[in-house]
């Protein structure tokens, strides 16, 4: 955003056209200066003519404008014979408020630069600047420090209005490749969707380690963190674990319900990728090799993918959009709507009565922003449903012998076989319904570990057991088409190289470091929010060129905002002190869940208002069910098979 910082000091005063000038009788040339209603005339001296006297001039506005311009440039010469003025050329360098980059100003300390440049350029500046600043040496603080800078990138400003990098800082605040042979595309199997054997065994010993990492948190079973993976390793670990930088398109005003406005938005698209790698690499030849990567959810592909169905017959790869190959793999919007299909199948307002379900729980432990609709509120519901499976893992671990040291596998596999009720028939309908919600709730939190270690492979075998989960609950369901789409695509119809690019555009990690990454579409939500915050300072009267520019300049803007925040010591604004301590509610919902006994098999205990719930999710509908669901959707993704 541009720099709006006026360093203009107006002297003039308002028209002076009605005259009242009081003296002496008899005296013409006196003015008495004792009168506080003393005035001059119109031409700036006293008046002449008689003791009480009232002049009025009739000026138009030129007249006016021209009369206050000369009085203004007559006061400033006055200042300046007043002052005694050298030319010093000592001060005309380039300094680091003119060649200070973006870059530079959300990732460097500018404060302390300046300081330091004043201290070798300007020392008895900086030694006046500080006397008045300072009042107790002994007792210097950062924001003294700061307002030093500050005053001197004032003064620097004033000399050259290209040393602008304070000004520019407080302005932010305030305001690819051919078809992959390895199966062939006749011989595409719906079973090949499902996990098979491996698989399975894979995810049981992936989700064996969650359950030891909400188990650890306890006394008597603190010696699981010396066991168990901090990180678990994947192939492309290292690669998954540098630091990725993000950078946000402006926004368009453009329509995707309409052909028009989606062929737009693919032109723009070309046009920007064309340009930015002309300009890194002299041409597009790299750009024509590989393409690029567009992600969107199910509604935006189809769009896109339409607008690129219109263009199939253009004569240049431009026109065709050929570099641009919309795909989806929207790993946390996926991940919402896993929970608000858990909410939908375990929470009741009826189940109030029945102590230990769901919605008693919510009311118990007070969790009123836990509501049932997960879309407006994602964080609370995943916390309360996060927070009742630790629970009840703690309490499927009561029966275990407390040691200082066991076998890891034994305790976690016998902890695995009780939560998930392996040994114990389905006519128990509370043991059902506790295994039922710790079956999505492991899904939920291997979700996030897969989005924080950006593991590609788990990624896959996520969508898997996801196509599972929303196919058992509708058949309809829109995200069950998602599943099988991000299948097929990253399996079946891409190459090796873009199939990848695919799976690693999925995360972004933008702090570096194992453990870090997010899903790309909630870093592209928090994108948006910083946008619509940029966007509503502009005030009322914005244009679609300011909205742009401003949408354009959103992340940087943070970038240096949140900057400025840590070399002041300033705390993030965070609303944690609102909430109740995860420990004390954690005893709390242990306590009222061990009255219940959720599982100690009792045959024919039920809730009322869960009678006939199963105890696994996924095995609401049969196998070949499934893959007949499956095989539909693969005949209308992909018409060939």
């Amino acid at each position: 955003l541009p720099a709006v910082v006026s360093n203009t000091v107006c002297l003039e005063s308002p028209p002076q056209v009605f005259s009242h000038t009081v003296g002496p009788a008899g005296d013409a040339s006196a003015t008495d200066k004792t009168d506080d209603h003393a005035h001059y005339n119109i031409n700036g001296s006293p008046s002449n003519d008689h003791d009480h006297e009232y002049i009025c001039k009739l000026l138009t506005e030129e007249e006016e404008e021209e009369e206050d311009g000369q009085e203004c440039i007559d006061r400033t010469k006055t200042i300046i014979d007043m002052l005694t003025i050298t030319s010093n050329k000592d001060y005309d360098y380039a300094n680091l408020l003119r060649t200070s980059t973006q870059t530079d100003m959300s990732e460097q300390d500018i404060f302390m630069a300046i300081i330091q440049e004043m201290k070798e350029r300007c020392p008895s500046l900086l030694d006046t600047l500080i006397s008045v600043c300072v009042k107790d040496k002994e007792k210097v603080t950062v924001r003294q420090i700061t307002s030093v800078a500050v005053a001197y990138s004032c003064l620097m400003f004033s000399r050259n209005n290209k040393n602008s990098a304070i000004q520019r800082v407080l302005t932010l605040l305030a305001v690819k490749g051919d078809a992959n042979d390895e199966v062939r595309l006749q011989d595409i199997d719906a079973e090949m969707f499902v996990l098979n054997q491996c698989e399975t065994v894979k995810m049981i010993d992936v989700k064996k380690v969650l359950i030891g990492r909400l188990l650890c948190d306890s006394e008597e079973f603190e010696w699981l963190n010396r066991k168990l993976p901090q990180h678990i390793p994947h192939r492309y670990s290292d690669r998954m674990s540098k630091k990725q930088q993000v950078f946000t398109l402006k926004i368009m005003f453009k329509d995707e319900s309409k052909n028009e406005d989606c062929l737009n938005i693919m032109s723009d698209y070309e046009d920007q990728i064309i340009e930015l790698y002309t300009k890194a690499y002299g041409n597009t030849d790299m750009l024509d090799r590989h393409g690029v990567v567009l992600g969107g959810d199910m509604l935006t592909r189809e769009r896109l993918q339409n607008a690129k169905n219109i263009r199939h017959l253009a004569l240049t790869p431009r026109g065709r959009f050929q570099h641009l190959a919309p795909v989806t793999c929207e790993l946390w919007h996926v991940k919402q709507d896993l929970l608000a299909k858990a909410y939908k199948a375990l929470y009741k307002q009826e189940s109030l009565g029945q102590c230990g379900t769901l919605f008693h729980l919510k009311t118990v432990l007070r969790r009123t922003n836990a509501n049932g609709n997960v879309k407006s509120n994602y964080k609370a519901h995943e916390e309360l449903l996060l927070l009742i499976v630790k629970a009840l893992i703690r309490i499927a671990a009561d029966d275990l012998p407390h040691s200082s040291e066991q076998n890891r596998e034994t305790v976690l596999s016998h902890i695995f076989s009780k939560i998930y009720g392996l040994n114990c028939s389905n006519d128990d309908f509370i043991y059902n319904y506790y295994c039922n919600l710790i079956t999505w709730g492991l899904q939920i939190i291997n979700m996030s570990d897969t989005a924080k270690e950006g593991d590609t492979e788990r990624l896959i075998l996520n969508m898997k057991e996801n196509a599972e989960f929303f196919y058992s609950n509708s058949t309809m369901s829109k995200y069950f088409t998602e599943c099988v789409n991000t299948i097929l695509q990253v399996n079946f119809l891409l190459s090796p190289h873009t199939r990848t690019r695919v799976l690693e555009g999925a995360f972004v990690n933008t702090k570096g470091g194992n453990g870090q990454n997010k899903e790309a579409d909630l870093v592209q939500e928090h994108a948006i929010r910083n946008q619509k915050d940029i966007i509503r300072g502009l005030g009322a009267n914005k244009t679609e060129t300011a909205t742009r520019r401003a949408s354009g300049s959103a992340n940087i803007i943070y970038k240096i905002g949140d900057n400025v925040d840590k070399l002041l010591n300033i705390p993030k604004q965070t609303t944690s002190h609102t909430k109740k301590t995860t420990s004390k509610d954690l005893d709390l919902a242990v306590s009222i869940l061990r009255k219940v006994g959720p599982f100690d098999y009792v045959k024919g205990r039920k809730f009322d208002s869960f009678k006939e719930i199963p105890k696994n999710p996924k095995r609401i509908v049969k196998r070949k069910d499934l893959v007949g669901g499956i095989h539909k959707k693969i005949q209308r993704l992909f018409l060939n098979c």
